[in-house]
């Protein structure tokens, strides 16, 4: 490869990464409606994997928070990947797959929603670290542009880092609710994990939130991840956030990557109708282009399980 051509390599990365919407909306609009009302950071805090001193110290994680935004590159910086244009069915597929546990779920929604949108957060090789679902109303498609929408979701293992808002009882728990141009209640269930209901956009917010959390119970669903990175650079190594969710002509998969001191983090991602794309990364060592460029030419994946869509 010529200077020149490693010139223009580079300058069209850094033009996209300048460019592009960041891909932490995805649960960050989410978990964080409200958040110029009452400032705070989203923390993942799974059980046992960053343990009372990381919450006592209100570590942010980079790839949820506002702090280092990861920005989307192309696969390959303009190269395609070795399987072109092919077909999704003709395309790898990572295996084996992995099932995730959601472990917990509402039994009681609003009438109308259906679920629309799952994300797992894993350790090791594949350790349960947290999870978010939404339910949005029926025909209605999570928004392509990643921007939070109207309806319901829950997150397990997570919580808020301040004390804003109101106690109210959740079962034999007090928990907390907030309001602002959503309603959201968090809490801890006795030997559970924390768990945050968020309400947006929805007619008796405060109400629906309330009775959503005081509904939630176990469940056997799972998340089934079809998409595997064979290599990821060292740095990244730690946590996995596995993301899916329909879009108006197919599926996206996203797999975001962080160090296990929340440093550093980046993400592959593939949709149905595209080719992979690497994200350059946010922390103290951003993803480089080469680097990207492997991820996206070994990355391994396939359709998703959508069978959940629509569902409760």
């Amino acid at each position: 490869m010529s200077d020149l051509d490693d010139e223009r390599i580079r300058a069209a990365y850094e033009a996209i990464a300048a460019t592009a919407p960041p891909p932490e909306r995805v649960r960050a609009r989410i978990l964080a409606r409200g958040r110029a009302q009452y400032q705070r950071r989203v923390l993942l805090v799974g059980a046992g994997a960053l343990g009372a001193a990381a919450a006592a110290t209100a570590v942010g994680v980079p790839l949820l928070s506002n702090r280092t935004p990861t920005r989307h590159v192309p696969s390959l910086v303009g190269t395609d990947p070795p399987w072109g244009s092919a077909p999704i069915s003709a395309m790898p597929t990572a295996s084996p797959v992995l099932r995730v546990p959601l472990r917990f779920a509402p039994t009681w929604l609003p009438d109308g929603l259906g679920e629309q949108f799952r994300q797992v957060k894993t350790a090791g090789a594949g350790e349960p670290r947290g999870s978010t679902r939404s339910w949005l109303p029926v025909g209605t498609p999570y928004p392509e542009d990643h921007t939070g929408p109207a309806g319901v979701s829950l997150a397990v293992d997570e919580r808020i880092d301040d004390n804003s808002g109101e106690p109210v009882m959740i079962g034999s728990v007090e928990g907390r609710l907030r309001v602002s141009d959503s309603a959201s209640v968090e809490w801890q269930p006795p030997g559970g994990p924390s768990m945050i209901v968020m309400v947006y956009q929805l007619p008796n917010q405060v109400d629906v939130a309330l009775r959503v959390a005081r509904s939630v119970a176990a469940t056997t669903a799972a998340l089934t991840v079809t998409m595997r990175s064979p290599w990821v650079p060292d740095r990244f190594a730690g946590y996995t956030v596995a993301t899916v969710h329909p879009t108006s002509d197919g599926w996206y998969e996203a797999l975001t990557y962080a160090s296990t001191d929340l440093h550093n983090s980046c993400m592959v991602s593939v949709e149905s109708s595209g080719r992979p794309r690497a994200a350059a990364g946010g922390g103290r060592q951003p993803l480089t282009v080469e680097e990207a460029a492997r991820m996206t030419a070994e990355l391994l994946y396939g359709p998703p399980d959508l069978s959940w869509v629509g569902g409760r």
